[in-house]
């Protein structure tokens, strides 16, 4: 590339050191000189054709022609409150403020078409806030159902049973069966492992008996 660039800049290039023809050296030539032009090209593009840039030069040009139009309007008035007024003046500023007023429209409606790829910035603290707003949110549904017993009840009204619970229910009808070989031991065993707070409390009473008894 900086070979390219030097015989590009260079008016008289050294052939026997490039080892090129004349040809050669016209085609890179012709290579840079369309690359920079590309180059050159994108970026005018990017920068004229970014959405902001467009509103925010539409509304500079209607903040300008409405001044004009402004004092054009009151040059129309007070020339018509004249005991002589020069109706030439009043037609010439009549036709300059209309085509200011198509100005104005002509640049309202490009602002309008710009509108639509254009984003709100949220800053990044606010966004934040709203997520850590949803999450507390739904924590406190959460504690509300469990602490209010709201949750068990909805759970009795549609009908679930958790899967633990049906396998200690049919271990202790198992149990209550005479016919079962299954006993206490084993329904209070698949009780504790199933339930750590019945677990804890096993412990604690079996503990204090154990005490008690000596």
């Amino acid at each position: 590339m900086v070979e390219c660039l030097r015989t590009f800049f260079d008016g008289s290039p050294n052939l026997k050191t490039l080892g090129e023809v004349p040809y050669g050296v016209l085609e890179r030539r012709l290579w840079v000189a369309t690359t920079l032009l590309v180059a050159i090209a994108l970026i005018v593009i990017a920068s004229g054709c970014s959405p902001t840039k467009e509103i925010a030069k539409a509304s500079t040009g209607i903040a300008t022609a409405a001044t004009s139009s402004k004092s054009r309007f009151s040059l129309i008035h007070n020339e018509a409150e004249s005991p002589a007024p020069d109706v030439a003046l009043i037609s010439d500023e009549a036709v300059g403020g209309l085509a200011e007023q198509d100005q104005i429209l002509s640049y309202t409606s490009l602002i309008t078409h710009n509108l639509t790829s254009v984003e709100d910035k949220v800053p990044y603290w606010m966004t934040v806030t709203q997520y850590g707003i949803i999450v507390v949110g739904i924590l406190g549904v959460c504690f509300l159902l469990w602490y209010t017993g709201i949750g068990s009840l909805i759970k009795r009204l549609i009908g679930f049973i958790p899967k633990a619970k049906r396998r200690e229910a049919d271990l202790a009808a198992a149990v209550m069966n005479d016919g079962s070989p299954a006993t206490m031991r084993e329904f209070v065993a698949a009780r504790r492992a199933s339930d750590p707070e019945f677990d804890k409390a096993y412990e604690r009473a079996a503990t204090e008996r154990d005490r008690t008894i000596r």
